[in-house]
């Protein structure tokens, strides 16, 4: 568990503050350390600031909160804090306690006490997944002996656990990458070790999850470990369909061209336009005969010149040109500042187009999958760097494929 948890002005707005203040207990070690800054008083300019949001009004323990508020009084944070376990409670600036809110410190007692999740029956769940098409995730390597068509069923069941218990769609998670990743912790963990093992019908313990933290690894394991308690699990494969011999049909060899051409399908794309950051954006604008042709905006008016020949000036112009984020794509902060604007684009596009087809990157690698790019020699130039720094355009593919 960690050391110390902080948590500012959040841990009000949620329904049952019991359960909330578990939850935040069960990633401390015993003894770490719990700091809350909270509002500990209700007024006008608070409820206008937040009295619009849905938080505002979640709570279901009225008795414990403010009266018109989900806040807590400092007395009713001392009173839950002990309820569940905290010790040592502590109000470093009580004397300020009159401005309306506090700085709370609570140390845990090391005991966790959390409800068990409800257990999905068995049977409608495993239709879901057979009807799912997160199949094609994990279903790259079915083969036609049992205890393949097993392993693949049991990743199948455990991704659809793993997506509704951390709330992302299937389609993000890889077989090989690990659940912390997508941020499986032991507050996860315990509802997704219980759900999957009461679907399976087996007795899962949660360090399997991190013993075994990937949908390959712990289907391999289940399948290994629990194999005499799956033996009825997995579903019957359909027969196929008794059907009469037809006539022998002579052999159609297609027309090259007419082959390639019907091997050929757009299945995710993505773009930028001036005024449209997406294709259906673009499309609406098409629709409306809209125009987006303006004058320079003013983050990027200063190459435009003074005087008539600026005021006249127009383009098409991108929006969110400086928005990007380096660490998602794995670069350093020295490499990001050497990439042209066309090549952050086209990374970030590059992604979109991979997630608009319905796949991750991470599951093109070791296919057979090309990087096609037209491109030109591009104009931008940091002031601090020399021409031979840029990098060459022969780099744009070859950064595409390492997403």
């Amino acid at each position: 568990g960690y050391d110390v948890v902080v948590a500012a002005n959040v841990l009000h707005a949620t329904r049952d503050i019991r359960h909330t203040l578990r939850n935040a207990k069960a990633l401390l070690r015993p003894g770490g350390l719990l700091v809350l800054n909270e509002l500990t008083a209700n007024n006008l300019l608070s409820q206008f600031s937040f009295g619009l949001l849905d938080g505002w009004w979640r709570y279901e323990d009225p008795h414990l909160r403010i009266q018109g508020s989900p806040l807590l009084s400092t007395a009713h944070w001392r009173h839950v804090l002990t309820q569940v376990g905290f010790r040592a409670i502590a109000l470093p600036a009580r004397d300020a306690e009159d401005l309306g809110q506090q700085i709370i410190v609570a140390e845990s007692d090391g005991v966790i006490r959390q409800a068990a999740a409800v257990t999905r029956p068995s049977a409608p769940y495993v239709a879901s997944v057979r009807e799912s098409p997160a199949r094609a995730v994990v279903d790259h390597r079915t083969g036609s002996e049992p205890g393949d068509r097993l392993r693949v069923h049991i990743e199948a069941v455990a991704l659809d656990v793993l997506a509704a218990a951390l709330e992302i769609p299937r389609t993000r998670i890889g077989r090989d990458d690990p659940f912390s990743n997508y941020g499986l912790d032991s507050i996860f963990a315990v509802n997704v070790a219980r759900t999957l093992g009461g679907t399976l019908g087996i007795d899962l313990d949660i360090t399997v999850l991190f013993e075994h933290n990937t949908l390959a690894e712990l289907g391999e394991f289940i399948v290994s470990d629990y194999a005499e308690e799956l033996r009825d699990v997995l579903p019957p494969e359909p027969a196929p369909p008794d059907r009469a011999p037809g006539p022998v049909q002579p052999r159609h060899r297609p027309d090259p061209d007419e082959a390639a051409l019907d091997g050929m399908a757009i299945v995710g794309m993505s773009a930028r336009f001036p005024g449209a950051d997406d294709v259906d954006e673009f499309w609406r604008i098409v629709e409306q005969g809209g125009r987006r042709i303006t004058a320079p905006p003013e983050k990027r008016a200063d190459w435009a010149g003074h005087g008539d020949e600026a005021a006249a000036l127009r383009g098409g112009f991108l929006d969110g040109v400086h928005e990007f984020d380096p660490l998602f794509f794995r670069m350093s902060m020295t490499e990001a500042r050497q990439v042209t604007p066309e090549l952050r684009l086209l990374l970030m596009t590059s992604w979109n187009a991979v997630e608009d087809a319905g796949y991750r990157p991470a599951e093109l690698r070791n296919r057979p999958t090309g990087v096609f790019v037209a491109t030109t020699q591009s104009q931008y130039r940091p002031a601090a760097m020399d021409l031979m720094s840029l990098p060459s355009p022969a780099m744009v593919p070859n950064r595409i494929s390492y997403l």
